[in-house]
């Protein structure tokens, strides 16, 4: 019996990829009503939102490189909100915790920006090195990127945080 070899299906993913975006795009789309509630306009919106995805061969890349990390994280969500679930907890109050707690999103969306800060240095290499040019990109990244600096950011993001506990009426 031939097994098809997993290798081949790379070949696919473009057309994957076109797929993926026009679903979502679309589902988007439909759900928010952007556009209205005409058929046709959101499915031409979706399929250029496509067509686009296919033309850069780089977010290609990105999207096949983000995809497979999303549904693990998602996954992972569920299989916590499922276990919390059979502890014992109400359904009402998962979903409270986590669409109304600001660490819970907090989390989700840092684990968002650390896997799309991932796809980027896999698909443009390692974009975000500072060297030693004196353009001002590079500039730029050495500032930011400058440990005082970082180390700022990090106190600012805690002392708001403090600052929104400590006012925050019970």
């Amino acid at each position: 019996m031939a097994v098809l070899p997993l290798v081949s299906l790379e070949y696919f993913t473009p057309a994957f990829v076109f797929i993926f975006i026009f679903v979502c795009s679309y589902a988007l789309l439909k759900k928010s009503s952007w556009f209205g509630d005409s058929e046709a306009v959101n499915m031409l919106i979706a399929f250029l939102t496509s067509v686009l995805f296919i033309v850069v061969p780089d977010a290609v890349d990105i999207v096949a490189f983000v995809t497979p990390w999303v549904a693990i994280l998602a996954m992972l969500v569920l299989f916590i909100v499922v276990l919390f679930l059979f502890l014992g907890a109400k359904q009402e109050e998962v979903t409270k915790v986590v669409t109304q707690n600001a660490a819970v999103l907090t989390i989700l969306f840092v684990l968002l920006g650390i896997i799309f800060l991932t796809a980027l240095t896999n698909v443009f290499g390692p974009f975000l090195l500072t060297g030693g040019g004196t353009g001002f990109w590079d500039v730029t990244k050495r500032t930011i990127f400058h440990p005082r600096t970082l180390g700022l950011i990090f106190l600012l993001v805690i002392a708001s945080y403090a600052i929104r506990f400590i006012t925050a009426e019970k």
